[in-house]
């Protein structure tokens, strides 16, 4: 349950990171999001695989 928790502060995290970027079109935001998608999706990943 925690793990879950922690995923979607990521995720909400890296949505933040989008818009921002959409409102400040500094790249810097861009690559923090992506990067905090592509964190949140793998730790998604290994969370299913672990409940299986």
């Amino acid at each position: 349950m925690k793990q879950i928790i922690i995923i979607k502060i990521f995720y909400l995290a890296a949505i933040i990171g989008f818009i921002t970027y959409l409102i400040t079109k500094k790249s810097g935001f861009m690559f923090c999001g992506g990067l905090l998608l592509i964190v949140a999706s793998t730790l998604k990943i290994i969370n299913d695989k672990n409940k299986k």
